[in-house]
C-alpha cells in the first residue's frame, strides 16, 4: 500500500513539474505565431492562412490543456497553498516576467494604476491568476489594440 502511495505521489510530482515546464516553451510558440500571424498572414494565400489559424488554435488547446493539468494535479494532492501578505506590484511583475515574450512579440504596452499595495492570499495562486488575465488578454485582444491596464 505504501508502495502504490509512493508511485501516485510521484506520478502527481511528475504531472504538475512537467506541466508547468511547459508553460514556458508553449508561451513562446504562441509568441512566434503571433508574429507569423502579423508578419507572415497578409502574404499568404487563404488556405495557407487556415493553416496558420489551426495552429494557434492549436496552441492555445495546448495551453488550456497544461493548466487544467496543473489545475486537476493541485486539486488531486490537496494543495491548499499558504495565504500571506503579498505585494501586489511584486506578484504582478513576477506575472509580467513570464509573459514578457509575448508581450514583447505582439508590442502590447501594460499600464498600471494599482489601487491595492498589500493583500492576504496565496501568492502561487494570485500569480496564477494575474499570468491567465494578462496572457488571455493579449491573446484575445481586438486587433490593432495595444494598451492594456492593470
Amino acid at each position: 500500500m505504501r508502495e502504490l502511495h509512493k508511485v501516485n505521489t510521484d506520478l502527481d510530482n511528475f504531472v504538475y513539474t512537467a506541466s508547468h515546464d511547459l508553460r514556458a516553451p508553449i508561451s513562446n510558440l504562441e509568441g512566434l505565431l503571433s508574429l507569423v500571424e502579423r508578419i507572415i498572414s497578409p502574404k499568404l494565400n487563404e488556405a495557407e492562412n487556415q493553416i496558420v489559424e489551426k495552429m494557434s488554435t492549436s496552441g492555445l488547446r495546448l495551453q488550456n490543456t497544461i493548466e487544467s493539468l496543473i489545475e486537476m494535479t493541485k486539486a488531486q494532492r490537496n494543495m491548499e497553498e499558504v495565504e500571506e501578505v503579498v505585494s501586489f506590484k511584486e506578484v504582478l511583475e513576477e506575472a509580467k516576467e513570464e509573459i514578457r515574450h509575448l508581450v514583447t512579440s505582439t508590442k502590447v504596452k501594460i499600464s498600471e494604476d494599482l489601487q491595492v499595495r498589500e493583500l492576504t492570499f496565496a501568492k502561487v495562486n494570485l500569480r496564477s491568476i494575474l499570468y491567465n488575465l494578462l496572457s488571455n488578454a493579449i491573446k484575445y485582444r481586438s486587433p490593432g489594440k495595444v494598451v492594456y491596464y492593470v
